[in-house]
């Protein structure tokens, strides 16, 4: 039976410094934000678009979720995260950056399947590295963890992560190509 308490953060602000636009980039024909939504829309579950502001015209009505605007933009995504789940009412939050365009709905319910009680953050692993931006955690732990680490200005995920009780699952690196620079969008167009 399909868990009703856990909702999708698909994380959409950002500066995007390194590539302006990079969002609305074309993967496969579809601008990388309305990919990343497809690929997890087919796991059922709830998502909100957490975002700097109003997405684009095209986009925006390509996607039907509730928009979550970061009350104060561009502090990462830490501090998007705390305040999305301030504002979502679910047990649990798969949190996913747009900028992953061959992230899949399988991601997702793999996490699920191997929560356990007690997990606070369930955290895909590839080749020693972790994906903090495609993961799952109890909201409840991120409101507890979220104050502390903004009073320490700590605003990385993987100081997050250590704070957490964290099950790492490895998964195949293939789903989890991030785009930040203009080369990298074609390694996403080539991704298996």
């Amino acid at each position: 039976m399909r868990d009703a308490t856990l909702d999708i953060l698909l994380l959409a602000g950002g500066a995007a410094r390194r590539f302006p636009g990079k969002l609305m980039q074309r993967v496969d024909g579809v601008p990388m934000l309305q990919r990343t939504y497809e690929a997890l829309k087919t796991t059922g579950r709830r998502i909100w678009i957490v975002a700097d502001g109003p997405l684009p015209a095209g986009v925006n009505a390509a996607i039907d979720a509730p928009l979550l605007v970061d009350r104060i933009p561009y502090r990462g995504p830490l501090a998007a995260i705390c305040d999305a789940c301030g504002a979502v009412r679910c047990d649990y939050v798969f949190v996913a950056a747009a900028d992953m365009p061959e992230l899949q709905a399988c991601v997702v319910e793999r996490l699920a399947e191997v929560r356990r009680p007690g997990d606070e953050a369930v955290v895909p692993i590839h080749g020693g590295s972790i994906e903090p931006l495609a993961a799952l955690y109890r909201r409840s732990a991120l409101l507890d963890a979220c104050p502390a680490l903004r009073n320490n200005d700590t605003h990385s995920m993987h100081a997050l992560i250590e704070r957490l009780a964290t099950r790492f699952v490895p998964l195949p690196a293939a789903y989890f190509t991030n785009v930040n620079r203009p080369g990298d969008l074609s390694a996403a167009r080539n991704a298996p």
